[in-house]
């Protein structure tokens, strides 16, 4: 697979078969094209987006598992807000929208704790929205690492709003990374787009 640093081939090498299996009804299958796929779009998206374009008009693939695997193929790529990959899964990647309300409820807390916000969001058209949150976490050199959270995905009408509260825990033990204090920072990304930021202190 291309994510093994051990391999030095082009990762592209496997598209033909990607190609054959993606019609695959498995969806073990499925799911390493995808994965496959989400690889091959952190070095050359516009490929990744060609082959599921060219996949959809073939139509050898059932609709909502090609649907399935185009979301799981194009998730590194929605996290970094492509606009090419956002209009392909029906998210205008320039929503016409109002954001207000934004506030931390939480201005410093403690490892094992959780950072509480909330927002409204009002559309000034009908619109697909995919809401998501970054974090920066202060990595043990005090610089920050930006980590992509998914929220929801929402559809509103014209003149519609919503009120979004969000919990985010930070585990004192946790394996997957470690807290350092300092100023960490919250900001919503809508359709791909960075909007508010705001501030807390993690006290250790």
């Amino acid at each position: 697979m291309p994510w093994s640093g051990r391999l030095s081939i082009d990762p592209t090498t496997p598209l033909p078969l990607l190609n054959t299996l993606h019609a695959d009804p498995t969806r073990y299958v499925t799911r390493s094209v995808s994965n496959h796929l989400n690889d091959i779009a952190k070095t050359q998206p516009k490929l990744v987006l060609n082959a599921l374009k060219s996949w959809k008009k073939q139509g050898e693939q059932n609709p909502e598992e090609l649907e399935w695997m185009s979301k799981h193929a194009l998730r590194t790529l929605v996290k970094q807000g492509n606009s090419d990959a956002l209009k392909f899964l029906g998210y205008n990647p320039n929503p016409k929208i109002q954001v207000s309300d934004f506030a931390l409820n939480t201005p410093s807390i403690q490892p094992g704790q959780a950072v509480e916000f909330s927002f409204t969001v009002t559309a000034l058209r009908n619109e697909s929205l995919m809401l998501d949150y970054i974090v920066d976490f202060v990595k043990a050199n005090g610089q920050l690492s930006p980590k992509v959270h998914k929220i929801k995905k929402i559809k509103l009408q014209k003149g519609e709003s919503v009120t979004i509260t969000k919990r985010h825990p930070l585990r004192a033990n946790a394996t997957t990374y470690t807290l350092y204090p300092g100023t960490h920072h919250v900001t919503l990304q809508i359709n791909g787009q960075q909007l508010d930021t705001q501030s807390f202190e993690l006290l250790m």
